[in-house]
């Protein structure tokens, strides 16, 4: 399995680790992006790596930070083409002829040893890649997104490896999170993320906004996640996060990483009702997340209708009509 390194990582004193989503591929932060107006650089993780490489690894060392891209994705090995790809890529590789219906998944085949899925590949990447090619006295930055975030979480909950990774860990960055705090155990872990995590939810007012402190935000139907959230300023894709927030993200990372003795500071969630929907809302919002309406003829309305009375009844009753031919009132 494929994964990106800076080069000389056992020489640098901070290491930012990067678990992307677990439907992306290598490098790719997000597809309609790349594939897009912003382009290949913008889309991918070429533009997180330019804005790191222009940081200090700390106050006493001027060198950038080594660089480390996790690949959640690419968990499935295909043997034809002699490389990773993803299960979702899987499901669209060719077949021997029309009759066959699709690719079956054979473990001593597709799986990757130590990387079946994306859990395993992040305990692979602490405990085989960067014990093996970090040095033991490098700081570690870890930032994940969307479905990662939990993944990493709940690793770095677990007590061996927090007892392993949890004095070298100095930040902690989630984009998207999803994992309330009231479900990890580490009490030590969780005093971490309530000093030096930081989330950026998906949300439309403008980047830094304080949403919600590790407590969470009622008003915003934010949970306690365990760590205060800032609004990424990104209205609908948790995957675009690291793009529209970059510099926001790669400053905080830094500002830690500048302050052994940093501790996140209170934070007041600011009052944002929810905009009122208008006319140009409506217009600009992607056709697939408008509701669908159709119009049904009266006749298959009434069977429509009929169909799901004698459906209740069965629920009800455990009993179904005996004929179709029942009034609508019995059924």
């Amino acid at each position: 399995m494929p994964i990106f390194t800076t080069r000389n990582l056992d020489t640098k004193s901070r290491i930012v680790v990067i678990f992307g989503e677990p439907t992306q591929e290598l490098g790719l932060v997000a597809g309609r992006v790349a594939n897009g107006a912003g382009g290949i650089n913008e889309g991918s993780m070429v533009s997180v790596v330019r804005a790191l490489a222009s940081q200090r690894s700390s106050s006493d060392d001027t060198s950038p930070p080594g660089v480390v891209l996790a690949n959640m994705g690419q968990t499935y090995f295909w043997p034809q083409g002699k490389r990773a790809i993803t299960v979702l890529a899987s499901s669209f590789l060719p077949l021997p002829s029309l009759l066959h219906k699709g690719v079956r998944h054979v473990p001593a085949l597709n799986d990757i040893p130590g990387n079946e899925d994306p859990v395993k590949h992040v305990k692979y990447m602490f405990d085989e890649v960067l014990r093996s090619m970090a040095n033991d006295k490098a700081l570690l930055d870890v930032v994940a997104i969307g479905d990662s975030c939990e993944i990493v979480e709940r690793f770095l909950d677990g007590q061996e490896a927090w007892d392993t990774w949890g004095k070298r860990l100095n930040s902690l960055t989630l984009l998207g999170p999803v994992c309330e705090a009231e479900g990890l155990t580490n009490g030590p872990f969780k005093d971490f993320m309530a000093k030096r995590a930081r989330g950026y939810l998906v949300c439309p007012e403008p980047l830094g906004t304080p949403l919600a402190p590790p407590e969470g935000n009622s008003e915003l139907s934010i949970p306690p996640l365990g760590f205060p959230c800032v609004s990424s300023s990104e209205p609908m894709y948790a995957e675009t996060i690291l793009i529209r927030a970059r510099s926001h993200i790669a400053s905080h990372i830094q500002d830690v990483a500048m302050d052994l003795g940093y501790e996140n500071p209170a934070i007041t969630p600011i009052d944002c009702p929810p905009p009122a929907m208008t006319e140009q809302h409506w217009d600009d919002l992607p056709e697939e997340h408008k509701p669908e309406v159709t119009k049904v003829e009266p006749v298959e309305f009434k069977a429509q209708v009929k169909q799901a009375k004698r459906w209740r009844k069965f629920q009800e009753t455990g009993q179904a009509p005996e004929t179709d031919s029942e009034s609508e009132s019995e059924v």
